[in-house]
């Protein structure tokens, strides 16, 4: 099996333990911040600053912890800046320009494939 797959599988049972106990406890400091922290990494940037924020209003176990807790937060609001949120369901942006204008060539072709 290629490490990619290896990779995809563990970072998929981390989110799914991290998830888990979450749903147990709600407050637990080291699952919000690895949960926000792997969803930053895959582009998550709003659900990881929710995660993020949520840990920074925790005691943190240590003076390191909180400083890595900060500077994952400040990059997940960096990122969530420049996000462009889309509801589930929603096409690509600009797509029906896209169609109408295909139909034009496309009627445009024809017409003069007859002529």
């Amino acid at each position: 099996m290629p490490r990619s797959t290896d990779a995809a599988h563990a970072v998929a049972e981390l989110r799914a333990e991290c998830e888990a106990r979450l749903a147990e406890l709600p407050d637990d400091y080291a699952a919000l911040v690895t949960l926000g922290e792997l969803k930053l990494r895959v582009g998550l940037a709003g659900e990881a600053r929710a995660l993020l924020q949520h840990a920074s209003m925790l005691r943190p176990p240590s003076w390191a912890a909180y400083q890595r807790t900060s500077a994952l937060l400040r990059r997940a609001e960096m990122h969530a800046e420049h996000a462009f949120p889309r509801p589930g369901g929603a096409g690509l942006p600009g797509w029906g320009a896209v169609k109408v204008a295909a139909g034009k060539l496309i009627a445009l072709a024809a017409h003069r494939g007859t002529a």
